[in-house]
């Protein structure tokens, strides 16, 4: 309640906050907390970094045969969304983009 009714102490603690964040809250520092973290995680593991490359190639052969049915659900929510938020296009591109999906289905398989 004292910084609804004190505007000048509002004043200052806004102004401070402002500073704190622009000087600790930029790309650099940022890059420089996470790159100590990782180092510091790196030497808990005792110099052996967490990268597996044999577990890499299998995750990669499984998002290969999985990804695309994984992935539909969220494109099939992304395009709904869109239908229903864009702006209904002229009548001339409507039928453009019908021809388009239509040919694209037949010929690209896509």
């Amino acid at each position: 309640m004292r910084l609804l009714t004190d505007r000048p102490l509002a004043d200052r603690l806004a102004s401070a906050g402002r500073a704190h964040a622009l000087a600790r809250l930029t790309l650099a520092t940022t890059i420089d907390e996470l790159d100590a973290l990782y180092r510091r995680e790196v030497a808990a593991l005792g110099g052996r970094s967490g990268y597996r490359l044999w577990r890499s190639a299998g995750r990669a052969a499984w998002l290969g045969l999985h990804g695309r049915r994984l992935a539909q659900p969220l494109r099939d929510a992304l395009m709904e969304y869109q239908r229903r938020t864009a702006p209904p296009a002229p009548r001339g591109l409507r039928r453009a983009k019908r021809l388009w999906d239509r040919a694209r289905a037949r010929y690209l398989r896509l």
